[in-house]
């Protein structure tokens, strides 16, 4: 292979599309209550500004407001799982690879999201599961 050729390969594996997935709700009413116990809720709506027995007040640290999270995760279920996931993100997308070929890279690419996005479904369902085995059974990996 001359430069060439190499300059020509590495161009089409620059222009592999871009692959994401992320993880939804089977329904609104599940979305809005993951939201809660990750985040906290919105003022104006529930629970707001009165906690229920799962939920207790907090202060954001990055911002320093007051926010209504989960007393099982007060840091949230996903942001304390954010390194373990980058992770195994990294750990995919380094595995062994034709990167030299652009439909192998993208295939590669392809699977690596699509693991990773399983395996960060798995986490966050483990400690979902423990607060509501039936939220943990709504939350499905959506990829693109």
């Amino acid at each position: 292979m001359d430069l060439t050729e190499l300059h020509a390969r590495l161009s089409a594996v620059a222009e592999a599309g871009s692959r994401s997935a992320g993880l939804v709700m089977k329904d609104a009413e599940a979305a809005k209550i993951l939201r809660v116990l990750e985040y906290g809720s919105v003022a104006g709506q529930r629970p707001w500004p009165h906690p229920g027995e799962k939920t207790t007040l907090a202060t954001d640290p990055e911002t320093g407001a007051q926010v209504v999270v989960s007393a099982a995760a007060p840091q949230g279920f996903i942001r304390v799982r954010v390194g373990q996931i980058a992770q195994e993100m990294r750990e995919a997308v380094a595995r062994q690879s034709g990167w030299l070929d652009a439909a192998q890279t993208e295939a590669h690419l392809a699977r690596a999201v699509a693991l990773s996005a399983r395996g960060a479904r798995t986490l966050i369902c483990e400690g979902v599961a423990t607060l509501s085995p039936e939220l943990a059974e709504k939350i499905e990996v959506a990829a693109e």
